[in-house]
């Protein structure tokens, strides 16, 4: 079942707003619920929003939305009864129940939604790349130093530290799933930059001490 997961708080845009502009189609929205009325009334808005777009909506009931714990387990039941969701929108609910939610994403690969009222801006990210951060920062650290003033071209890499292109492409690949490098095509030729998560590493030089 394609489905996603999201906490009903007390501002309906927080759900539907992301659910809305999301490219990848969903049967349902498990909406997780506790018996204070607003979040009653969120979820009520979110429902009326979902069955005009033919999307159905199922209520998950938790006592306590503050507890950390009662909401992992939750997820866990859900997950071994419905399979993995396609995402998790952690843009609203208390923190402890969206650290909840973060900490069931990473822990099965799951990509998290968030919605930024500032900017009125949904993003998407698999927040489960971040286990590889920083071994991939350790183990690629040549090619972090190499562009860390300027970008280079792949071809450029390969010939600086004498390895194939084909070597430094998949390195340059793990690289940029943990967001530590930024590609860019310009004349059909890869231009490798790093990005200002690698070099606030960088500054941190004992962090790569054996």
């Amino acid at each position: 079942m394609r489905y996603s997961i999201a906490i009903s708080g007390f501002q309906p845009e927080l759900i539907i707003k992301p659910f809305l502009r999301v490219r990848n189609p969903l049967d349902e929205l498990i909406l997780i619920v506790t018996n204070n009325s607003k979040s009653l009334e969120t979820a009520d808005a979110v429902k009326n929003v979902l069955a005009f777009n033919n999307v159905k909506c199922m209520l998950l009931s938790v006592n306590d939305i503050f507890n950390f714990f009662e909401v992992l387990v939750n997820l866990e039941i859900l997950l071994e009864k419905n399979g993995k969701p396609k995402w998790i929108n952690v843009s609203a609910g208390p923190g402890i129940a969206i650290s909840s939610l973060t900490f069931f994403s990473i822990t099965h690969n799951i990509p998290v939604v968030f919605y930024n009222r500032e900017n009125d801006k949904t993003s998407m990210v698999d927040i489960s790349k971040s286990k590889d951060l920083f071994r991939n920062a350790k183990k690629n650290l040549n090619i972090l130093k190499l562009i860390e003033n300027n970008p280079l071209l792949l071809g450029e890499i390969s010939d600086k530290l004498a390895l194939s292109k084909s070597t430094i492409s998949r390195r340059i690949s793990l690289l940029k799933e943990a967001y530590l490098v930024e590609t860019v095509i310009i004349n059909r030729k890869m231009t490798v930059k790093i990005t200002d998560t690698s070099l606030k590493l960088l500054e941190k030089k004992d962090f790569f001490k054996p």
